[in-house]
């Protein structure tokens, strides 16, 4: 992924997603942490990418859809939906 074209890597740890450059000289340093725990550490589906954004799930604990759009220089924000929307009244 890139993120304001510093090319970087998404990865699920126990309790959060990690966004860290891959850039030469400034590798391993962290561009953004994002909490997504869940039970029994279930975090069985990796993030996807694209471009400058990470979509993260889950249907433990969170049953919702997280996309984050990284910047180098302020906190994601996440664009929250849920897994299972309810079904239209009749």
């Amino acid at each position: 992924m890139t993120v304001e074209g510093v090319p970087c890597v998404a990865m699920m740890t126990l309790n959060n997603l990690v966004v860290f450059r891959i850039d030469k000289g400034k590798e391993g340093r962290t561009v953004a942490t994002y909490p997504w725990t869940t039970d029994f550490g279930n975090n069985v589906a990796g993030p996807a990418v694209f471009e400058d954004s990470v979509l993260i799930t889950s249907e433990y604990n969170h049953k919702s859809i997280c996309r984050l759009q990284m910047t180098l220089k302020a906190p994601p924000r996440c664009g929250r939906r849920p897994m299972h929307p309810r079904p239209a009244r009749r």
